[in-house]
């Protein structure tokens, strides 16, 4: 591959290292505006065990590897603390509205964790 060619690549990864990151710390201020009540009731309404304790974990691990990732600190950790979050929200609230998204499905989770994957290689 050409010097021009790595440099793209290399541009392009870190463009998306760094949206995505910004993203889940996006998500993860969203929760914490809505307050711990508020994310946990949506969390019980999906049948989360502990859902005070999920939201807390939820908006933590969604703010803090956000940071990380968007900044290129510890990006392993990461994206797996942002591939943990996915998997969950794929299960828990997403599974049961099939693939698209704009049925209320898993079609983003499963797209955001497969860039995630893709930056974190």
């Amino acid at each position: 591959m050409t010097e021009t060619g790595t440099t793209q690549i290399d541009l392009a990864l870190f463009v998306l290292r760094v949206v995505f990151g910004l993203f889940f710390v996006a998500h993860g201020v969203k929760k914490v505006s809505n307050g711990v009540t508020g994310t946990a009731g949506y969390f019980a309404s999906i049948g989360m065990k502990w859902p005070r304790v999920q939201a807390r974990m939820a908006m933590t691990t969604e703010i803090v590897a956000g940071l990380l990732f968007a900044a290129g600190l510890l990006t392993p950790l990461a994206g797996a603390g942002i591939v943990g979050v996915m998997l969950v929200a794929k299960f828990a609230a997403h599974r049961k509205a099939g693939f698209f998204i704009f049925l209320r499905s898993e079609e983003h989770t499963s797209e955001l964790q497969s860039h995630h994957d893709l930056v974190c290689r």
